[in-house]
């Protein structure tokens, strides 16, 4: 949830968010714990130390919708799945 907050504050700093909103910041760490709990459970199924298991959650929490994303394609590559499924493009 952490890692949605420090998102949300580099959007306000960097000027990619006009204005506050709390809508968005809620969202951000919506997004941001989800993927943190996606994260935990996928290296505790692959056996990961709990060191690495800890910066892996950290660091996919800050990453927010794009940690998303890329475990998406991670999935993809572990089950053999090469086509969108809305498009039917491969990737």
């Amino acid at each position: 949830m952490w890692g949605g907050i420090a998102s949300y504050i580099r959007k306000i700093k960097q000027g990619m968010t006009k204005r506050f909103s709390v809508t968005e910041l809620i969202g951000e760490m919506v997004i941001s714990s989800f993927v943190g709990v996606i994260t935990f459970f996928l290296c505790q199924t692959s056996n990961l130390d709990q060191t690495i298991t800890a910066a892996l959650v950290g660091l996919s929490g800050h990453m927010g919708s794009r940690a998303i994303y890329f475990i998406e394609l991670f999935l993809r590559k572990k089950l053999g799945i090469n086509k969108c499924p809305t498009t039917g493009v491969e990737k």
